[in-house]
């Protein structure tokens, strides 16, 4: 394909090394072509040459950023739309698979099998599990959990004992967390109990007089799960980079999307976004999306479309 003669040197090296890409798309590939080719260009190319960030040594970079950012906007507009309904597909996927497994987990524990620890508890699961840094996990895991061991075997066995009468119970949950984990020690002849053991213990008793064992206490992993599908059947796709995601709609409109796209990579490629560049915003994007007569692009739209962006977007896109 051979550019027009109007078309700045910069911009043809640009669109020549991407049509020559093995990787190219066919939507970029047509778009490019569309920006090289249509005649509109013309005017586009002249009012980008007038522009001042072109009138300095470093007239051919702006040219080649321009283009760049023309097509690139396009290639993201499509990559975006892409992801969001991957990320619906998948989220159904994990909507269903967790109902799927929350059932089947109960059907397994109801039968007269033992079950381990932890397929039924999350706090079992989650002192087995071993993260990526091992060493780290397993020192943070021992200030944020309680060891489930420790508190199935010694803990609770002690404190569900019954206490002697007459003895008033002013024990609170974190005396026992703290008494659980050896962190108060009384200094007594082996096999005595002292006044403050028996308070402590009523106190602990009273928090799981019901509730006789570790198992009990901690949410079963099928309720774990359940709250996962739960927060599945709310999830709405959103895009990671606050940037970006300032420049999508709620509803699909290419045209605006495609628009703000294309603004915030001029901006970030030293343009300054103007009046004057709403006239080349609007004929460029009119081009690259191959919109009809009856969808293009004007001069007011791109105004209303960047006043709509958020407050600080907009802010940051116009001036």
């Amino acid at each position: 394909m051979q550019p027009p003669d109007y078309v700045p040197p910069a911009i043809q090296q640009v669109a020549c090394k991407r049509l020559k890409q093995a990787t190219i798309s066919p939507d970029d590939r047509k778009c490019i072509e569309r920006l090289i080719i249509d005649r509109r260009m013309q005017t586009v190319y002249e009012m980008l040459a007038a522009r001042p960030e072109l009138q300095g040594t470093h007239s051919s970079v702006y040219a080649s950023n321009f283009f760049r950012a023309a097509c690139d906007a396009n290639l993201e507009l499509l990559r975006i739309r892409e992801e969001v309904e991957r990320a619906k597909e998948l989220n159904k996927k994990v909507t269903n698979l967790s109902l799927a497994l929350s059932k089947t987990l109960q059907r397994l524990e109801k039968l007269n099998i033992a079950v381990p620890m932890e397929m039924t508890s999350p706090l079992y699961l989650l002192w087995a599990t071993k993260g990526t840094h091992a060493n780290r996990w397993t020192k943070l895991k021992r200030l944020f959990l309680i060891d489930p061991v420790l508190a199935q075997d010694k803990v609770l066995r002690l404190y569900l004992r019954k206490p002697k009468r007459g003895l008033s119970s002013d024990a609170t949950r974190n005396d026992f967390i703290l008494h659980s984990h050896g962190k108060r020690k009384h200094k007594r002849e082996k096999g005595s109990l002292t006044a403050a053991d028996f308070r402590r213990r009523r106190g602990a008793q009273q928090d799981i007089e019901n509730s006789p064992v570790m198992s009990d206490i901690v949410p079963h992993v099928f309720a774990v799960i359940e709250n996962l599908r739960l927060v599945s059947q709310s999830f709405r796709p959103r895009i990671r980079d606050n940037r970006l995601a300032a420049a999508m709609s709620r509803k699909r409109s290419p045209r605006a999307e495609y628009v703000r796209l294309f603004a915030i990579f001029l901006k970030e490629n030293g343009f300054r976004i103007d009046s004057g560049m709403y006239e080349i915003i609007a004929e460029t994007a009119t081009i690259a999306l191959y919109l009809t007569p009856q969808e293009i692009v004007t001069r007011d739209y791109v105004r209303r479309v960047l006043k709509r962006c958020q407050p600080a977007d907009s802010r940051r896109l116009q001036s």
